[in-house]
């Protein structure tokens, strides 16, 4: 072989060479982008997590396919799409009323009601109770006794978005009892809430006068609610002694699974007591007793019911004048939970019994009907 033949494989052999050591660093087939630093798009994805402490702790989920405008720079008539973390199987609404989530406890915010403080501080025990019972992907059936401008009821609508409420109040401005300047109806006030937080398909508004009679006509007609909000109610009615007091508080008890209530301040049935609305009444029902779980349970087993009455907390309620040494009075709430209950919920029942009214004055409002969700 001649030495320019050699020559010639030396320089194919080294080109070989290098060609394998080429694509031995760089490898076959491999992009040009990732070439250039760039990462491929599940790794895209996640850095843009790690670099945006703004999505960090937010799960990412598909928009809606006709997504509600978002506000301009101004933040005018914000909108969007939101949906209840908390809760499994929750209902995407569009929503412009604002939620803070704190503890995973969500708070509709601004708060609204007649006392704003203690609505927290209540809606914080009625929800922590509730979540314990596992209920968030379950149909269930609540009333609010007295719902005022609606913030527990709504606030459970959004928290636990399978369950149909009723909003129970006469309506009215709520001036000459709670001293307020509202000029706005507190059914009108319920009925804008309720479209902020994208409930209607799940929420109906009763306007009526609650009475001791509907407990017990729902009571013949067999038809009850899971939940039940008994708050600030019961000093409204007239039940002459103990016995009739007993009769309709076991009534209502029966009508759910369970109740959350809260009864008059018993204290210390001084002139301070005797302040408080309704005090003539409830000073016979108490009948010299003080402890209002006692109370309860006293009037479970006067009318042969079984039930489990569990104090759920307090609040502040009436302050005492520290120069005259007197002490601060708590409202409790209590939740009771009873053995025997009706075994279906008819909304179209218990708006019968209530005597819904559909309001008129001072402005038509919507929601004044039963949804299409009634479960037997």
């Amino acid at each position: 072989m001649s030495l320019e033949s050699k020559e010639v494989r030396i320089v194919i052999v080294a080109v070989v060479m290098l060609l394998i050591a080429y694509y031995s660093v760089f490898g076959v087939g491999q992009q040009h982008d990732l070439l250039v630093g760039q990462l491929p798009p599940s790794e895209i994805a996640e850095e843009k997590v790690r670099a945006s402490p703004s999505l960090k702790n937010h799960a990412v989920s598909k928009p809606p396919s006709n997504p509600l405008p978002v506000a301009d720079s101004q933040k005018e008539d914000k909108k969007e799409w939101k949906t209840s973390k908390h809760s499994e199987g929750a209902i995407k609404a569009p929503v412009t009323g604002e939620v803070e989530q704190r503890d995973g406890i969500p708070y509709l915010t601004p708060t609204f009601g007649y006392n704003k403080k203690r609505n927290v501080e209540r809606w914080t025990m009625i929800y922590t109770s509730m979540a314990a019972d596992k209920i968030s992907d379950k149909e269930v059936s609540v009333v609010d006794y007295g719902a005022d401008e609606g913030y527990f009821s709504i606030s459970t609508s959004f928290a636990f978005q399978q369950a149909t409420v009723i909003a129970l109040d006469m309506g009215g401005f709520g001036g000459s009892i709670w001293k307020s300047s509202s000029t706005h109806d507190v059914l009108t006030i319920q009925s804008n809430k309720i479209k902020e937080y994208g409930r209607g398909d799940r929420m109906s508004i009763c306007q009526t006068s609650a009475k001791p009679e509907h407990f017990a006509s729902l009571l013949e007609k067999g038809s009850g609610h899971d939940y039940q909000f008994v708050l600030s109610v019961f000093h409204w009615f007239e039940m002459p002694d103990r016995e009739s007091f007993e009769i309709v508080l076991v009534n209502l008890l029966s009508n759910a699974k369970t109740t959350f209530i809260e009864l008059p301040i018993a204290g210390d049935f001084g002139p301070r007591f005797m302040k408080q609305v309704g005090s003539k009444n409830f000073v016979k029902w108490y009948d010299g007793r003080s402890d209002i779980q006692q109370i309860i349970s006293d009037s479970l087993k006067a009318r042969g019911a079984v039930g489990t009455v569990t104090k759920v907390g307090s609040v502040k309620w009436l302050p005492g004048d520290k120069k005259k040494g007197e002490k601060d009075w708590d409202r409790e709430l209590f939740r009771v939970d009873m053995n025997e209950a009706p075994a279906s919920y008819s909304c179209d029942t218990h708006f019968s019994v209530y005597g819904c009214s559909v309001p008129t004055k001072p402005n038509p409002v919507p929601y004044s009907r039963c949804p299409d969700t009634d479960s037997d």
